[in-house]
């Protein structure tokens, strides 16, 4: 017997076998078509049905399936329609003489369990395609990070809930960044996220110099004083006491030691901006990498676990 041209097909976006069904505009002729087809096979599966009893049963499973789905409602010819009911009590026939002519019980049997195997290959389909997903998943950019170590090599489609897992905690201990990307005000927020300089350093992040500039001055005017006093400038007072003008030192000292601490730290923030971005941009890139990889962990998750209760449940 040839290909036969009337088959259940797995879909391979949703894994069910079904018949291939017509654009609505065209069920009438198709469903025409598939009857004529239908009983041009039954002649040559009635003759064999003594003969090889079970291939026949399952061609009278799927003929009945096909059938089904092109109800006669779809026939606008009331006569036709009538043709349909024929062919179906044909195939009805087919069955029974199958069943019957194999050994008691089995008929029924092999009868019984056909859609609980149509049922496992949709199940298995969907599960070995999210499974291959998750195979295929390029992960190499997790290994590529700068501030974040990540094992990102995965033994077998299970191991993606690991790789999400330590996603996550690298998301958790990473978490104050956000407060301290606010911390910068709003006018630094798009250079922090797409890696540009600094815009402006945000008040109160640089230390106040006015009182180092205060003791920078004080320390001047007594140095100017006890450069007065030492040169008798002032009557009445003994030139000795010019030298408190050494106590101006200090001031001075102080005050150039906390110019050059603000100037360090005014030197050392467009470092620790781009340093941040670069932190901040890899926290973003992992919070919308874990999204995606959940999906597929998802799909593969319920997949599984749809196949697993499927056997589970049916022994």
């Amino acid at each position: 017997m040839s290909e036969p041209k009337l088959q259940l097909k797995i879909d391979l976006r949703s894994g069910k076998i079904e018949p291939e069904l017509p654009a609505e505009g065209a069920r009438d002729a198709t469903t025409l078509a598939v009857m004529d087809e239908i009983n041009a096979e039954l002649p040559e599966l009635e003759a064999k049905v003594g003969l090889e009893p079970r291939p026949v049963l399952l061609r009278a499973y799927v003929l009945k399936e096909v059938l089904e789905a092109h109800p006669r409602n779809w026939i606008n010819d009331r006569s036709k329609r009538r043709e349909w009911n024929e062919t179906e009590e044909r195939v009805g026939k087919l069955k029974a003489a199958a069943i019957e002519a194999m050994p008691e019980g089995e008929g029924d049997w092999v009868w019984g369990e056909l859609p609980y195997v149509r049922e496992t290959l949709t199940l298995l389909h969907n599960k070995q395609k999210a499974e291959n997903e998750v195979n295929h998943l390029i992960l190499t950019p997790l290994g590529n990070l700068e501030h974040a170590e990540i094992n990102y090599k995965r033994m077998g489609a299970d191991d993606l809930a690991r790789v999400c897992q330590e996603v996550s905690e690298v998301l958790r201990r990473t978490a104050e960044l956000d407060d301290e990307v606010l911390s910068w005000g709003p006018k630094n927020r798009g250079a922090l996220l797409h890696g540009r300089e600094l815009v402006e350093i945000p008040a109160g992040m640089l230390p106040t110099t006015g009182a180092a500039y205060g003791g920078f001055a004080a320390g001047v005017v007594l140095i100017a004083i006890g450069g007065a006093l030492l040169a008798g400038v002032v009557p009445g007072v003994p030139k000795a006491a010019g030298l408190v003008g050494l106590i101006g030192l200090g001031p001075i000292a102080w005050g150039v030691g906390q110019l050059k601490q603000a100037g360090a730290r005014r030197a050392a923030i467009p470092e620790e901006f781009s340093e941040l971005s670069g932190k901040f941009r890899e926290r973003l890139y992992l919070i919308c990498a874990l999204r995606e990889l959940q999906v597929f962990r998802s799909r593969y998750s319920k997949a599984f676990e749809a196949f697993r209760t499927h056997l589970t449940r049916e022994g």
